[in-house]
């Protein structure tokens, strides 16, 4: 996983929760609804790994979501959609430390 996919703290899970709950209210179609209903589950799961130190626990409808992370990876090695990389890479893409102690 990119560094996106990192533990979040519980103030992170819930904004993220309450961000893709936003999102559902303005889709207009089925399929849409479906998508966003699966990117509420992961978010939910997010947020109860933060309650208990992990990145993740798999919920119930968040397959889609998954199965998105999980193209995303193969295709450009982040979660995250597209519109969200920086010059085509991923965000949090780690800078290793070349300051000498």
């Amino acid at each position: 996983m990119c560094a996106c996919h990192k533990k979040v703290s519980l103030r992170q899970g819930l904004g993220d929760l309450i961000d893709e709950a936003g999102e559902i209210v303005k889709t207009r179609n089925k399929a849409d609804f479906m998508d966003e209903l699966s990117d509420i589950s992961y978010a939910v799961g997010r947020l109860l790994g933060a309650a208990v130190g992990r990145e993740y626990i798999r919920m119930p409808f968040d397959d889609r979501h998954v199965t998105k992370v999980a193209k995303r990876m193969a295709r450009y090695g982040c979660i995250r959609s597209e519109r969200w990389l920086k010059d085509g890479v991923c965000p949090n893409t780690a800078i290793p430390d070349v300051t000498e102690s």
